[in-house]
C-alpha cells in the first residue's frame, strides 16, 4: 500500500519527485490520469493524494470525484 497516490504526467517532474521519495521511507504509487488516480483510489486508498494541477488528463476532475467519494462515505 502506498503512502500517497501522485498524478504527475510529466515525466520529468515525475522522475524526481520518485527519485526524491526513495530517499525517504515514503512510499507512492504514481499515474498519469485522472482515470488512473481515481482506480488507484479504488484499489488501494492512500493517506494522501498529490496532484499536478499542470497535468492535462482529468486531474481536477478527478480529484472532485474524489472528494465527493470521501464526503459521501467519510473517508
Amino acid at each position: 500500500m502506498a503512502d500517497a497516490i501522485v498524478l504527475i504526467d510529466d515525466l520529468f517532474f515525475q522522475a524526481k519527485l520518485l527519485e526524491t521519495a526513495k530517499l525517504t521511507a515514503f512510499r507512492s504509487q504514481t499515474v498519469a490520469t485522472g482515470e488512473q488516480l481515481l482506480k488507484a483510489a479504488a484499489a488501494n486508498p492512500a493517506a494522501l493524494v498529490i496532484v499536478d494541477l499542470n497535468a492535462r488528463q482529468g486531474s481536477l476532475d478527478a480529484v472532485e470525484q474524489l472528494c465527493k467519494e470521501n464526503l459521501e462515505t467519510g473517508r
